[in-house]
């Protein structure tokens, strides 16, 4: 009787009484279309766990809005634990606000009013321009979809309530200016008035800083 080593017999295999040699299969690699398509199915499904899981938290509010501490870290936790951007976090987040106050107010300035309850937790998230930028979009696609609420209404809350710069609001606005759209046309002109006192704002500010830094230079040279 012949015994084989185990090594060797780890690559043959007896064929019509013979010893030969074992030839693995070798998968043929998917093409990169298919790989991409399977890619952002994993994507999708991950947005949507975290879509889901940002609404459960956000949720905990209605029970006790002077628990947005607790529930801006769980989120937080929430951005870290899914490597999330914070101008995703802000989509995520700010996207469900306008949905669960949208659900209940239909009168816009019930809807407005609604909003600004979460506007300690939105703080800790809108962090910069980036994320501002984030925000203005986000309520913008919102009010596209409803049309019953009024963007410019919810980007001068945004502004009352300092989640976003006059900058910001100034910037959407030029870059709407020549736009067709039924949307845009609309809330440019409901928004004009607004955007020319903003702009006189932002002239004074820049007057008035000019104008500490002359008075900063004169101290200087009477040292």
């Amino acid at each position: 009787q012949v015994q084989l080593e185990s090594a060797r017999l780890s690559h043959k295999y007896v064929s019509g009484g013979e010893l030969v040699d074992w030839q693995p299969e070798v998968e043929k690699p998917q093409d990169d279309e298919s790989y991409c398509l399977e890619s952002d199915e994993e994507n999708d499904e991950d947005d949507n766990d975290f879509d889901a899981e940002v609404e459960e938290t956000v949720a905990k509010l209605e029970e006790n809005f002077d628990a947005y501490e607790r529930v801006s870290m769980e989120l937080l936790n929430l951005k870290l634990a899914e490597n999330k951007t914070f101008s995703e976090c802000v989509e995520a987040i700010f996207g469900d606000i306008l949905r669960r106050v949208g659900a209940k107010e239909k009168e816009p300035l019930k809807f407005v009013a609604g909003l600004t309850k979460y506007v300690k937790l939105l703080n800790k998230f809108v962090i910069g321009f980036n994320e501002m930028r984030k925000a203005i979009e986000v309520a913008e696609n919102y009010c596209k979809s409803n049309k019953g609420i009024g963007f410019y209404l919810v980007a001068q809350l945004m502004y009352k309530l300092e989640l976003v710069k006059a900058e910001v609001i100034i910037e959407w606005f030029e870059a709407k200016k020549t736009s067709e759209e039924e949307f845009d046309v609309k809330n440019v002109k409901a928004m004009e008035k607004f955007v020319d006192w903003l702009q006189q704002v932002e002239e004074e500010d820049d007057e008035e800083d000019e104008d500490d830094d002359e008075e900063e230079d004169e101290d200087e040279e009477d040292d």
